[in-house]
C-alpha cells in the first residue's frame, strides 16, 4: 500500500501484471475504495479455466484487495460485471453468491467482447469502508 500526496492509498495486493500501464488495481480515499477491472489471471498472467474459475479468481482477489485496505467483502456495495456470453449469467450467479450475503451488492451485468477470447468474466468494485 503506498500513500500518494491527494491523499489517496493505492492498495497493492495483486501481482503487477499492468506495469507500464497507467491504472491501479486500487484505489482508496475518503474511505471509498475502488477497484479497477479484474481480468482472472493466474499469478505467470495467463488466463484459463472455466467460467467458474475465473469467477472465483476474481472475487478472491475482491477479498485480498479489501483486506488490504482494511475491510471485508460485506463492505462492498457496487459491482459491475463483463461476462462473454448470455449463458455465463446463471453459472457466475452461482459462484458470485458464496461470497456475498445479504443485503448483496448493488450489480449491473452487461455481455461484452474480450481481447483475450480465453476470459469469459471481468468484475469491478466499490467499496466503502469503516
Amino acid at each position: 500500500m503506498s500513500q500518494s500526496r491527494a491523499g489517496k492509498r493505492r492498495i497493492l495486493g495483486l501481482p503487477p501484471h499492468s506495469v507500464g500501464i497507467p491504472l491501479s488495481r486500487a484505489i482508496e480515499k475518503g474511505g471509498i475504495l475502488s477497484i479497477a477491472g479484474i481480468v482472472p489471471m493466474d499469478d505467470m498472467g495467463e488466463i484459463h479455466g472455466s467460467l467458474e474459475e475465473q469467477t472465483h479468481n476474481i472475487l478472491g482477489r475482491f477479498r485480498v484487495l479489501v483486506k488490504e485496505a482494511g475491510g471485508g467483502m460485506d463492505d462492498i456495495v457496487s459491482v459491475r460485471v463483463y461476462i462473454s456470453r448470455p449463458e455465463d449469467y446463471a453459472p457466475m450467479n452461482d459462484v458470485y453468491g458464496t461470497y456475498f450475503i445479504e443485503p448483496y451488492p448493488a450489480r449491473s451485468c452487461v455481455v461484452v467482447g474480450f481481447v483475450n477470447p480465453a476470459c469469459r468474466v471481468v468484475m469491478e468494485a466499490v467499496a466503502i469502508l469503516g
